[in-house]
């Protein structure tokens, strides 16, 4: 009898493998979903909806760590009506934030960043890849809305705040773990964001 995959607990190569097993690209999006929950986890904490609206938009079960304090805020709210949803399930935008501002920075890093994937995963076996300079940024930025240094500032934010390093997805590539896909974990958590 087969195990059923779980994101949570399998590593880039077995969602790899199951990837090719079923012939779909899906195992691999929700191992890579269940990663970037895992490695943001205590931001996920503070932000339950986002956490779960990956989680849905993903298609995985929550872990009990992001849906027992969602099932316990939702049940607070409703046993005690809270001032707002924020109270309840955190704020989708930082205290100070613009809302419409926060959600076009976000989308520009998320499609930068998208661009940055396809450049690396779209690179042909035993192509050189390109070289990170000026013209690459001026690629990158092509677009995306932004111009090229404020494309190389929106990558280096997602860098810091955890997103693969160009360096990293290159080593991933070589290595034969990347599955070419036309929507990324970026490109979905656009999608995402678009939608709240």
């Amino acid at each position: 009898m087969a195990t059923e995959f779980d994101p949570f607990e399998s590593d880039e190569a077995a969602a790899l493998e199951e990837s090719r097993r079923v012939g779909d690209k899906q195992p691999y999006m929700q191992w890579f979903a269940a990663s970037e929950l895992i490695k943001h986890k205590d931001y996920f904490l503070k932000n339950l909806l986002h956490g779960m609206a990956i989680c849905a938009g993903s298609r995985i079960i929550a872990p009990s760590w992001l849906a027992e304090p969602f099932s316990a805020s939702f049940q607070a709210a409703m046993d005690e009506p809270a001032k707002s949803w924020d109270h309840v399930f955190g704020t989708p935008v930082p205290k100070g934030r613009h809302r419409a501002t926060f959600h076009r920075v976000e989308t520009q890093r998320l499609t930068v960043m998208a661009r940055v994937e396809g450049s690396v995963f779209g690179t042909p076996p035993g192509s050189k890849f390109l070289p990170i300079d000026k013209g690459y940024w001026e690629c990158i930025a092509a677009g995306s809305g932004v111009g090229a240094t404020r494309a190389e500032e929106l990558y280096r934010e997602a860098v810091r705040d955890g997103a693969d390093s160009i360096e990293e997805m290159r080593k991933r590539h070589l290595e034969g773990l990347a599955v070419a896909s036309e929507t990324t974990f970026f490109e979905k958590a656009a999608g995402v964001l678009k939608e709240s």
